[in-house]
């Protein structure tokens, strides 16, 4: 079968015989050029000048002799002119989205050959529709009539007057922003159409072309039709349409709108061949084959293994083969799905810059820069942890030096450093470049280039003799675009020298970013070729493979961003949501033609702002066709000669319950466990705390993997203050302001130091302890914000509190604070199993606070949380069944045991100072046990001792194992859940 370029280069070679030279093919796009004139040289079967290939573009260009800037250049001069008119204090970057949007509809208005002052006018008298307006056709006054009907009924209100002094301008601004063009000899394409079809109105219009051929058009703009009908008229150029009489001939059918209404043209439809063209009734078997996969990378796997099966065909051909991608970022999945029969691949596509390594990195160094910070103290700039840990943890950065990026960042999250000083970063010369602080607008340019001129030095000296896909070569590539990009914005500003603001800038450049593609470079004519729709056109192969052929992809469901309504889209004859989708009905049933094998892949999962629905055009194949038996579909005769299946591609869900973790205590658990108990060759090396016994009754495998095989939970820094951190920052402050009074040789506090030091020591204090939580050095300035600042004052609040009932209390002397002591209190206590063996296992605990009064030692413990002090007897702090376990009364029952072993002297009384209590006005910080306050440790350590050996021998007892606990609330903060379920 004959490809239409094959048909239109033997048309061609027919009627041009020996003077191709002086004819012009014209064509929508480069590559159906380029495949064109492949097909030509083949063909001809002599040797001779072959014709100007050009695309209509070019084309137009070349007619206009006007230059198109850069797009930046024209959105600024856009811009300016805007200002201008509008007497407008809006910013470049607040103009730049919306400007866009403006240009667009400008270049819309100029292909459809819009009269702008009829289109920008303010109707408030309808019958001028009938007096002014009546070159449009009656569909057309009634559609502009219904939106200034619509638009006028009901009050004036603050939108409408908006609008309406918008819209008047708008017609000032097009006029002076198209004469300020035309004063440069500048124009965009539309601009350009409508100044030629001036010129042929005006009977000016001249050209030097004299054998034209427009090849494969669709969906051509007013003064496109304009310019090409008079081409056929004065010049007698021929047009070759690449249709179907399938489509054609329903006049519902969107693929065939454009060219029914050519059709009617009494110009155009001579231009049509008469029989249209019946590529789907050929009478060869063909077949559509439609599969439904789950998720994205699913149909980039699935793909791979079609284009396996169909290379090792016979006869295989991969330049006949296309795989169609109307999702851009499937291309990387795509190609790393390949298989290795393929062996040369030519991409038609660009890769959009903002899906790339690169960029984000690049977005990660302007966030930094937008998060900074100066330090008056320091006189030092520091940045916000979550962007220098994203950027010393990019793979570009890493890379270079794993080691020194893994040590800092594990040191910022240690030391919950919020914000990193440049200083200290700045241990490679690359991080010297990116962690430098910008200060100007202008910088930002220079900190850019720099950054990027170093990561090309990086992937520079790589090997680029491949013939495979390159990454350092695609690094490189994207290196030079982005450089580019940032040349032309520098180049801007410094030409109007323009004051922007370093956030004015980034915001621009990432508006830059949005639509800046990666072109592939490679041998067109060779290999398998994977494109986007629109590069389809003209092109014909044997196998089609069209991925994310969903609903909202193919087609897109973007509505038309435009200023102008829809109803005046309509009336003034301005393409709409209807002509996008007859495009693309068109895109897809042209590639059904001459195509002998269609494999529609669609996602069947929902995703962000996407539908798991295949394609509108699929429901339309399967309601055009009949159903057979198998549950395949057939054309009917009438209607074509294709085989639509469809299937789902998946693995059956099956709900599989979670199985139950149990840990035997073998030999490597037990060597490990031991490591809390005496050994006859060595003391031990670790000491079981309340916390951690706290832990084992709570879940036997929670302990086991903390305490046993210690799985530590992933350091990250915390912004803000957490239940935990809060009870640590009350913690430090106590120590910090009792640390500030007293010393080795008078550890005596009465009630004045007491209420001397509720001033400005407690204030220092509980400023010292934030400063300490988050990584600040001494003198560093620091600034507290948003939730932070509240909880500063509760810990102020509570530690203040806390000194008034210890100003009722003193005089008494602090024996210890949380830190006195270093590693805490220790005692070693000797187990027997049921078989006479003893251990000795090492407990230890850090005791908040230790003070006497006269012959009461009290032992506190400090808790923010809603702790209790009752509980109900001794063996409930034991028994892990019951749900109201006491874990702070265990806690300070624990700290009393162990310092009785340090001290027989006084009467040991363990109490809590606990926030849900502590405003009370009958504070009392004893533990209660049975209802019984306990004022002397001494009586309640002995049976304390028992439960506690209990639960020691259970412990160290190898046929008891570590598994899970039944109450699952205790999962709700569990860190290690997710090894569970």
């Amino acid at each position: 079968m004959s490809t239409f370029l094959e048909e239109v280069s033997q048309a061609i070679l027919e009627k041009y015989t020996t003077d191709l030279q002086q004819l012009t093919v014209v064509f929508p796009n480069r590559r159906a050029g380029l495949f064109f004139q492949h097909i030509l040289a083949r063909q001809a079967k002599q040797s001779g000048w072959a014709p100007r290939i050009i695309t209509f573009e070019e084309f137009v260009a070349e007619l206009s002799g006007s230059r198109t800037p850069d797009h930046l250049t024209l959105l600024f001069h856009l811009y300016q002119i805007f200002t201008k008119e509008s007497n407008s204090q809006e910013t470049f970057d607040h103009f730049y989205f919306w400007g866009d949007l403006l240009l667009q509809d400008f270049d819309a208005i100029d292909k459809a050959l819009v009269k702008t002052s009829d289109l920008f006018a303010n109707l408030k008298d309808l019958k001028e529709l009938e007096a002014n307006y009546d070159y449009l056709t009656e569909n057309q006054r009634n559609a502009i009539t219904r939106f200034w009907k619509n638009f006028q009924h009901g009050q004036s209100t603050s939108s409408k007057e908006n609008f309406l002094r918008f819209w008047i301008i708008l017609h000032r601004v097009y006029t002076s922003f198209t004469q300020f063009l035309q004063d440069k000899e500048w124009a965009y394409e539309g601009l350009m159409l409508r100044q030629l079809a001036e010129r042929i109105n005006s009977g000016t219009f001249a050209t030097d072309f004299q054998q034209l051929a427009f090849v494969g058009l669709h969906a051509l703009a007013p003064a496109e039709e304009k310019l090409i009908k008079w081409f056929i008229k004065e010049k007698d150029a021929d047009v070759f349409w690449d249709v179907d009489d399938y489509y054609i001939r329903h006049p519902q059918h969107e693929a065939g709108t454009y060219f029914r209404r050519y059709q009617r043209d009494p110009l155009w439809k001579n231009t049509f061949p008469n029989p249209l063209p019946q590529q789907f009734f050929n009478q060869a078997p063909r077949s559509v084959q439609a599969v439904g996969i789950n998720l994205h990378v699913g149909q980039a796997k699935y793909a791979g293994a079609i284009l396996k099966e169909i290379s090792q065909q016979p006869g295989f051909i991969p330049e006949k083969t296309a795989v169609v991608l109307p999702d851009e970022n499937l291309l990387f999945p795509l190609l790393h799905s390949l298989p290795p029969e393929i062996k040369r691949v030519n991409v038609t596509m660009g890769y959009p810059v903002r899906s790339t390594a690169l960029y984000s990195l690049i977005e990660h160094a302007l966030a930094l820069q937008e998060e900074k910070r100066f330090n008056s103290a320091t006189q030092q700039y520091e940045f916000h942890h979550s962007q220098v840990l994203s950027l010393l943890r990019h793979p570009y950065l890493r890379q270079l030096s794993p080691d020194i990026s893994d040590d800092l960042g594990r040191n910022i999250e240690k030391r919950n450093q919020v914000y990193v000083s440049e200083k200290y970063l700045n241990q490679h010369h690359l991080y010297a470049i990116v962690f430098q602080p910008l200060v100007q607008a202008e910088d930002t340019f220079d900190y850019l280039l720099q950054l990027l001129q170093n990561i090309y030095r990086e992937t520079d000296n790589r090997d680029e003799s491949s013939d495979q896909l390159a990454v350092p070569l695609l690094e490189q590539e994207l290196v030079y675009q982005l450089s580019i990009q940032v040349n032309r914005l520098k180049a801007l500003t410094q030409e109007h020298q323009l004051n922007l603001t370093p956030q004015l800038l980034v915001r621009i450049f990432r508006q830059l970013m949005q639509g800046l593609r990666l072109p592939f470079t490679g041998e067109p004519l060779r290999g398998l070729q994977i494109m986007g729709v629109l590069e389809t056109r003209n092109l014909d192969f044997d196998n089609v493979i069209i991925l994310s052929f969903n609903e909202g992809v193919y087609p897109k469901s973007e509505t038309v961003n435009t200023f102008i309504p829809g109803n005046l889209r309509r009336g003034f004859g301005l393409a709409s949501v209807d002509e996008q989708d007859a495009i693309y009905a068109y895109t897809f049933y042209r590639l059904l033609h001459r195509s002998q094998r269609v494999h529609l892949l669609y996602n069947t999962a929902d995703g962000v702002g996407q539908q798991g629905e295949m394609s509108r055009f699929l429901y339309q194949l399967l309601y055009e066709s009949d159903a057979n038996a198998d549950g395949s579909v057939q054309f009917p005769t009438a209607q074509g000669d294709f085989a639509v299946s469809q299937s789902n591609l998946g693995s059956p869900v099956q709900t599989i319950p979670p199985q139950p973790i149990i840990i035997e205590k073998n030999a490597d658990v037990l060597e490990r466990l031991h490591r809390y108990t005496c050994q006859a060759d060595h003391p031990p090396q670790r000491s079981l705390t309340p916390s951690a016994l706290n832990t084992y009754l709570d879940c036997r495998l929670k302990f086991y993997y903390k305490y046993v095989v210690d799985l530590k939970e992933p350091e990250v820094v915390q912004e803000e203050v957490d239940p935990a951190v809060f009870g640590n920052l009350l913690h430090r402050v106590m120590e910090l302001v009792y640390q500030s009074v007293i010393n080795d040789q008078n550890r005596t506090v009465t009630a004045n130091v007491v209420d001397e030091l509720k001033g400005q020591q407690l204030t220092k204090a509980v400023t010292a302890a934030f400063k300490e939580h988050y990584g600040q050095p001494e003198g560093a300035e620091f600034k507290l914000d948003g939730r932070n600042l509240i909880v500063h004052d509760i810990v102020l609040k509570m530690a203040r509190q806390i000194l008034a009932m210890d100003s009722k209390y003193a005089p008494f002397d602090i024996i210890s604070l949380e830190r006195d002591k270093g590693r805490g209190y220790f005692w070693e206590t000797t187990i027997q199993n049921e078989e006479e063996e003893t251990t000795t296992v090492s407990l230890r605990g850090i005791i908040d606070r230790i003070d006497q009064k006269d012959a009461t030692i009290r032992v506190l413990d400090y808790k923010t949380g809603r702790d209790e002090k009752q509980t109900k007897d001794l063996s409930s702090l034991f028994d892990r069944e019951n749900k109201q376990r006491n874990k702070a009364a265990f806690q300070a029952l624990f700290y009393a045991l162990l310092y009785r072993q340090h001290s027989a002297e006084g009467k040991i009384v363990p109490g809590l100072v606990n926030a849900k209590d502590l405003f009370s006005q009958d504070f009392d910080s004893r533990i209660y046990v049975s209802k019984q306050a306990v004022n002397d440790f001494a009586a309640w350590q002995e049976p304390f001792i028992e439960e506690l050996h209990t639960l020691l021998q259970e412990l160290f007892d190898a046929t008891v194992a570590f598994n899970q606990t039944d109450d699952l609330r205790k999962c709700s903060f569990c860190p290690y859940a997710k090894l569970c379920y």
